[in-house]
C-alpha cells in the first residue's frame, strides 16, 4: 500500500515542482541584485553612492570600483573614511554630521576610546530589539577598533572579515517552522492517499511555484530610491503564507509524511525569505541572509523527494 501510494504521490508532484535550472536562475537573479546594494548601502554607507557607482557596471555585472578604492575614500575630507562614518552613523558628505564644531574624525576617535572603556557609543538611543544590521555593526566596530589600533586595518583584512562572515552565514541552519506534530496524518490506505493526491493537486494549482518577480521589484524599489515599492513583494509572502497553510490542513498517508513535510517548510520559507528581503532599507544584512537562505530554499523545494 505504501509503494501504491508513493508511486501515485511522484506523479502527481512531478508536474508542479519547479526544475532545478529556475529555481538556480531564481536564486541567482535575487542575489545579485540585493548584493549589489548592500555593498554600496552598507559598506559605502549612502545608496546615492551606491546609485552612482552602480551606473559604472560593466557588461560582466561588478562595480567598476575596487574594495581598496572604497576603503581608502574621504569624500569629506573630515579624516574619517566613508565606510567606517557608515558604521557610526555619520554623514559621509558632511564633515560635521551633528554640527557641534568637532570634525567626524575626531568625534570617531572619542567614540573608539568610549568604546575601548567599555562604554555605551554615545549620541545613539539604545534600542530594544536591535536589527541583524545593527549586531553586526556592533561586532564590526569592535573588530576594526582592534584593527586600527593594531596598525593591520588593511583591504585584505577587511576582504576577510567579509568572507568569515559569509562563510558563517552559509553554514548556519535556519530552523523547521513545522514538524510531524503539526501534520494531519491519516491512515495508510487507498483512500487516504486518494485524497491526499487530490488536494496536493488541487493546492499546488492554486498558488503555483514560480518567478514570482521579486528581483525585479528590489531592483525598482533601489534604483528610484523607493521603498514603497517593496510593498508589492507583499502578495507574494501572503501567497506562500497560505500554501503552507493549506498543505498542513490535509490528511497525510504515512508514506508521505517526510516529504510533505519537507514541502511545507520549504513552502514557508518562502514567505518567510520574501518578508526578510523586504528589509533590505532597514536592516540590510537581514536582507542578505535572506538571500543566503533563499538559495537553500529553492534547493530544498528542487529536491523534495516523494
Amino acid at each position: 500500500m505504501a509503494e501504491i501510494g508513493r508511486d501515485a504521490i511522484i506523479h502527481s508532484m512531478d508536474k508542479f515542482l519547479p526544475s532545478k535550472k529556475f529555481l538556480k536562475w531564481m536564486g541567482w537573479a535575487v542575489g545579485v541584485v540585493i548584493v549589489l546594494f548592500l555593498i554600496g548601502n552598507f559598506i559605502q554607507g549612502r545608496r546615492e553612492i551606491f546609485q552612482s557607482e552602480f551606473k559604472k557596471n560593466n557588461q560582466d555585472g561588478r562595480l567598476d570600483i575596487t574594495l581598496g578604492e572604497i576603503v581608502a575614500r574621504d569624500t569629506d575630507s573630515d579624516g574619517l573614511l566613508d565606510w567606517e562614518e557608515s558604521l557610526w552613523k555619520l554623514d559621509p558628505k558632511n564633515p560635521d554630521s551633528d554640527g557641534d564644531g568637532i570634525l567626524d574624525g575626531k568625534e570617531a576617535e572619542i567614540l573608539r576610546q568610549e568604546l575601548n572603556a567599555g562604554a555605551e557609543i554615545t549620541g545613539q538611543e539604545p534600542t530594544s530589539n536591535p536589527t541583524t544590521t545593527e549586531n553586526f555593526a556592533k561586532e564590526l566596530l569592535v573588530t576594526v577598533v582592534a584593527l586600527q589600533q593594531s596598525g593591520n586595518l588593511t583591504a585584505e583584512n577587511l576582504q576577510e572579515i567579509t568572507n568569515s562572515f559569509e562563510k558563517e552565514i552559509k553554514n548556519s541552519e535556519r530552523p523547521a517552522m513545522y514538524d510531524s506534530s503539526d501534520l494531519k496524518i491519516g491512515e495508510d490506505n487507498e483512500g487516504t492517499v486518494s485524497g491526499y493526491v487530490v488536494g496536493i493537486n488541487k493546492i499546488m494549482k492554486k498558488y503555483p511555484i514560480k518567478d514570482e518577480g521579486v528581483s525585479a521589484i528590489i531592483e525598482k524599489a533601489l534604483a528610484e530610491d523607493s521603498a514603497e515599492d517593496l510593498n508589492k513583494i507583499d502578495p507574494f509572502i501572503k501567497k506562500y503564507q497560505s500554501m503552507s497553510k493549506e498543505l498542513l490542513a490535509l490528511v497525510i498517508p504515512p508514506a508521505a509524511i517526510t516529504a510533505h513535510l519537507q514541502l511545507t517548510n520549504s513552502v514557508y520559507n518562502l514567505s518567510d525569505d520574501f518578508q526578510s528581503m523586504k528589509t533590505v532599507y532597514d536592516d540590510p544584512i537581514r536582507a542578505f541572509l535572506a538571500i543566503i537562505q533563499h538559495e537553500k530554499t529553492l534547493e530544498e523545494l528542487y529536491f523534495c523527494s516523494f
